[in-house]
């Protein structure tokens, strides 16, 4: 299992979807009543960018709240 981190409200975590092409990882950032996926490392920091965060601040946590668990 990957861990979910957290800062501020933010949740970022790595999830098995399929977006078409087949199942495979993404990252996937709730946060600012959005969630978005994002397929890099490069792309999550520059989503927390844009929000004015940064992934160094996040830390892992126990549990989360994003309404399917």
């Amino acid at each position: 299992m990957q861990p979910v981190l957290a800062f501020a409200g933010w949740e970022v975590e790595t999830v098995h979807l399929d977006r078409g092409s087949s199942l495979r990882d993404w990252i996937e950032v709730r946060g600012g009543g959005e969630v978005a996926y994002c397929a890099t490392a490069a792309e999550l920091q520059r989503l927390l960018s844009r929000h004015g965060l940064d992934l160094a601040t996040f830390a892992e946590v126990d549990t989360i709240d994003d309404s399917r668990e």
